[in-house]
């Protein structure tokens, strides 16, 4: 959700630590910390530790699970993946074997969008408060309401 769902301008509304991966009692604390990292900060943490990790020869970004086929029982399951990196304009798709399968989507992973009685007919900005779908410059100096709850209504006060 930190790379498609938040606005450029969002703000980490948790403490650093929770998502700082340096984060340990052995470890000195890192230079230019501060609470509310930006979502471009926050991402670039993350990419660099993966780097530092040595994980991303291991990590498929822009990758689409085509199929996935599951075979055995119990500590004998196989699972194999049909990929297509999603860059990749041929359509040509590669297989990968693996033993287990982690999902980690996350409670942001699909949008709630509602539809409320009026707004065909309202006339003015409806827009939702992620994405970076909504030019704040069209609703400066109007008056606003900010339907919902949680970090994406709060960001947008």
């Amino acid at each position: 959700s930190w790379w498609d769902q938040a606005n450029t301008t969002s703000k980490l509304q948790t403490e650093w630590g929770v998502y700082h991966l340096d984060w340990d009692e052995t470890l000195p604390i890192p230079k230019n910390d501060y609470p509310w990292p930006s979502r471009n900060e926050l991402l670039q943490h993350f990419e660099d530790k993966a780097n530092e990790f040595g994980l991303m020869p291991y990590i498929r970004l822009s990758t689409d699970v085509k199929e996935l086929r599951v075979a055995g029982i119990k500590e004998q399951t196989t699972y194999e993946f049909t990929l297509q990196n999603m860059n990749d304009k041929s359509g040509k798709v590669k297989n990968f074997m693996t033993s287990g399968v982690m999902l980690y989507p996350g409670n942001l992973s699909v949008a709630r969008r509602e539809t409320y009685k009026g707004e065909d007919t309202f006339g003015g900005t409806i827009a939702y408060g992620m994405f970076d779908e909504l030019d704040y410059n069209e609703i400066r100096g109007k008056n606003v309401a900010i339907i919902g709850h949680g970090a994406f209504a709060v960001e947008n006060v």
